[in-house]
């Protein structure tokens, strides 16, 4: 636990997933507090479009990140894709 609050004093570290350290924390610092509310709802939909959207896109990382084509084409690839679904 201390080494958690040492490490936020140098640089805010967020919402800890140590319960007991959020706690703690939590009681100093109110920002803290609503970033635990903001990431505790859900910020993607649930629908089977969320899916075929990060299966694109992580698709497109993999064949850039293997030099099989750029970033720029790779994504363009998957945007196109997913327009014709």
């Amino acid at each position: 636990m201390k080494g958690l609050t040492a490490m936020d004093e140098g640089k805010p570290i967020g919402v800890p997933a140590l319960q007991s350290v959020y706690r703690k924390m939590a009681n100093d610092n109110s920002l803290l507090k609503g970033l635990n509310v903001s990431i505790s709802n859900e910020v993607m939909p649930k629908i089977p479009q969320m899916g075929r959207f990060f299966s694109a896109v992580g698709s497109a990382l993999q064949i850039a990140a293997q030099g099989r084509a750029s970033p720029q084409e790779a994504l363009n690839d998957a945007a196109a894709a997913l327009r014709f679904e």
